[in-house]
């Protein structure tokens, strides 16, 4: 009896994850966050020369420290081109 619940455990995940519309949620929200990554991206390419400014002046343990530098951690990339 424990096998055959089983057996049918295994069949009703197997239609559960396969599922073309469970299939199509998880894609939608795939490619959603890469959309948003890609603009995200671009936008922190434009701006990071002002943004950054005071990131690159603050010190590392004000880097760590302060809530709006932490946030900016994505500056360290820029530091080079500026």
């Amino acid at each position: 009896m424990a096998f055959i619940r089983s057996v049918l455990a295994l069949v009703f995940l197997g239609l559960l994850v396969f599922n073309p519309l469970t299939l199509g949620v998880v894609g939608g929200i795939v490619a959603g966050q890469s959309f948003q990554n890609k603009g995200r991206d671009a936008v922190r390419a434009q701006v990071y020369p002002t943004s950054c400014a005071t990131y690159k002046e603050a010190t590392k343990w004000e880097r760590w420290t302060t809530y709006g530098h932490w946030q900016m951690g994505w500056c360290e990339e820029y530091l080079d081109r500026m």
